[in-house]
């Protein structure tokens, strides 16, 4: 009891037949008050401004320093249903109240290269690679496909969670990867991601 933890969602979608949340990751971690944090798509906003809700939680931001992801100011107005925040709490006891809330928005791209399971590079004479990506934004759901021979090139990706799954036959060989990672507003970034060998 009252021990902290990092909690990673599939969604923050309850399942519907439990009701419940899902999670696919939970790492116990050092117990300190002032850490505590929630990152999640915004699911209301308050017509005043002062709360929002996150994962069913309400949030008051009455208080809380508003800033877009690239630090700039911003108000309560700028905020819209869907978008991915950062909220630092002031605690973990309710009711909750944040000190500050940063804003994810726009779009990013990136590269992800795919690793054999030696590590090396994969650059197949063929396109025997293939990859399915699935960004979640609210309660929505963005799926892309893509063949390529190693690596794929990612655009126009909204902010939220994503997961990747790759798979690869070659030589009559298959061999799979899946990762998740944050897809961050206006940047950049380079995923590797190591196949296995299929069971």
């Amino acid at each position: 009891m009252g021990q902290t933890v990092a909690i990673e969602l599939v969604s923050d979608t309850p399942d519907p037949v439990t009701g419940l949340l899902t999670a696919t990751e939970i790492e116990v971690e050092d117990d300190h008050e002032d850490d505590m944090a929630i990152s999640a798509p915004l699911q209301a906003i308050d017509p005043a401004g002062t709360s929002v809700t996150v994962l069913g939680l309400l949030v008051d931001i009455s208080k809380a320093t508003l800033l877009s992801d690239n630090l700039h100011l911003i108000t309560a107005s700028q905020l819209v249903v869907g978008q991915f925040v950062d909220l630092d709490l002031a605690s973990s006891q309710a009711p909750l109240s944040a000190s500050l809330l940063v804003a994810e928005s726009g779009i990013t791209e990136g590269h992800v290269f795919v690793m054999d399971e030696k590590g090396k590079p994969v650059n197949d004479v063929d396109a025997d690679v293939k990859a399915e990506v699935r960004v979640t934004v609210a309660k929505k759901i963005l799926k892309i496909q893509a063949t390529s021979n190693g690596a794929f090139h990612l655009a126009a990706l909204p902010a939220g969670r994503a997961t990747i799954s790759v798979t690869r036959v070659h030589n009559g060989k298959t061999s799979k990867a899946n990762a998740s990672f944050r897809v961050t507003a206006n940047t950049k970034s380079n995923l590797n991601i190591k196949l296995k060998k299929a069971k």
